[in-house]
């Protein structure tokens, strides 16, 4: 069980980084 909750703890920083930066592609288009 803990290691499953570490995983996703690990595996959060990275969604919310991938999802910074969709939306800042989005309002920066390149």
């Amino acid at each position: 069980m803990t290691q499953i909750k570490r995983i996703r703890h690990s595996i959060h920083p990275l969604v919310q980084f991938q999802y910074l930066e969709s939306i800042s592609s989005f309002k920066f288009p390149s």
